[in-house]
């Protein structure tokens, strides 16, 4: 069925049934009545008792870039070590609202500070508007959900554009190269839009889109078929950033992206946390506890990303506590303990030998009285959800009025 199709009940007749749906067509601003509505592809469209299937999009994540490139959501990557720049640079930018990638000569990747989770059974879609400018010069551009080890995106290589499925085995990275067939005229240089579509469940196809400019709609120009062809999955780790890459001497600009589950639901979470237990404090502002996300993990990148519920702290006497939060791996010298399996590491007072705050960033300051204990919670995330990533790290340091006890904990949720 077209996309210019969509439901909606005409507002002068009331006369629908529960067989009875009406489909408006805006092409022509006509109703029309099915008394059998099947929307989307394949026969599986009413579930185990009859009824009809229906679902609607849940954005994962998306990005816009009015201002500038938002630090708290893109991780910046020159000739693979990241900058840790959080203004715009001359790789990585705002111009006239869009997304500006260029590579300089250089390699310039930029990645989501999150790896939004793919939910089974759902629709797994990546949006965007894209400009390619100079298509046809020498160089790599690509944007999609991808890394360096796992991914589906566009590709446009030495003025060759193409789709591309990425996936590591056995420690050894192959990209399946995805022929694009485009039935219109198409200028990648000016404005369009581009669309990534999964199935998934590790065997399911994946179809890519393009924008019609005469019509003004999505048109499938590539489809990789995978399901019943392989003893692998498609792609590993379906949990990647949402990316953009210019090798060489190239320039890409993006106008938003958004990646959306069909029929999701807020990610699984599971509760965990880090405590220091009982520390002696001093007149001296003094590391306590600190938790970090580590790179890697098991030799593939850690795409295991958290939320950051609650600090909670007590002590004896009248004390100041401050948390602070870096993506400097020169910051904290410490000694890391694995929580848990491994996806989340942590020091406590003594294995913490060194911090320099002046390469960090301060969450927050608390008093805390004599006796007392507080809590910093944002377990709605009403005030903004804190999310955390590989190469992230939190530090909480107490300082005393006077020699006493105290100690504190960090509860985070980690996405499964």
């Amino acid at each position: 069925m077209a996309d210019s199709f969509y439901n909606r009940w005409s507002d002068d007749d009331t006369s629908q049934t529960k067989k009875k749906i009406k489909l408006y067509d805006n092409r022509d601003d006509t109703f029309r009545i099915c008394t059998s509505a099947k929307i989307g592809a394949g026969d599986d469209y009413l579930d185990a008792w009859g009824n009809p299937k229906m679902v609607t999009p849940y954005s994962l994540f998306h990005g816009i870039f009015t201002l500038n490139v938002p630090p708290e959501m893109w991780i910046k990557y020159v000739n693979n070590v990241e900058d840790l720049t959080r203004t715009d640079t001359a790789y990585f930018y705002s111009h006239h609202s869009k997304l500006i990638v260029k590579s300089n000569g250089a390699t310039a990747f930029l990645k989501s500070k999150r790896h939004p989770r793919y939910q089974p059974d759902r629709s797994h879609e990546y949006a965007n508007s894209v400009f390619l400018p100079n298509p046809n010069a020498t160089g790599t551009r690509r944007f999609g959900l991808f890394n360096e080890e796992h991914g589906v995106f566009f590709e446009l290589h030495n003025g060759d554009f193409r789709g591309v499925v990425r996936r590591k085995i056995d420690g050894v990275v192959n990209d399946t190269i995805v022929p694009l067939t485009i039935p219109f005229d198409y200028d990648l240089a000016v404005g369009n839009i581009f669309n990534i579509k999964m199935q998934w469940r590790g065997v399911g196809d994946i179809w890519f889109y393009m924008g019609n400019p005469a019509t003004a709609e999505k048109i499938e120009v590539g489809r990789l078929r995978h399901l019943g062809t392989s003893m692998e999955l498609s792609i590993p780790n379906p949990n990647m950033p949402l990316s953009f890459e210019s090798i060489g001497d190239v320039q890409l600009e993006c106008g938003c992206v958004d990646l959306t589950s069909w029929g999701g639901v807020k990610d699984n979470r599971q509760y965990a946390t880090a405590d220091s237990g009982e520390v002696a404090l001093t007149l001296n502002e003094k590391p306590v506890l600190a938790i970090r996300i580590p790179d890697t993990f098991n030799g593939f990148t850690n795409t295991r990303d958290c939320i950051l519920s609650r600090v909670s702290a007590y002590a004896n006497y009248n004390t100041i506590l401050r948390a602070y939060y870096t993506r400097d791996a020169t910051a904290i010298t410490a000694t890391w303990t694995p929580l848990d399996v491994g996806f989340q590491e942590c020091a406590v007072n003594g294995a913490i030998t060194a911090f320099d705050t002046t390469k960090m960033l301060r969450y927050t300051t608390r008093r805390i009285l004599v006796n007392q204990s507080i809590e910093i919670t944002n377990s709605a995330g009403d005030t903004g959800e804190l999310y955390l990533t590989h190469g992230d790290y939190v530090l909480v340091t107490m300082q005393a009025k006077n020699n006493t006890q105290g100690g504190c904990g960090i509860d985070y949720a980690q996405e499964i």
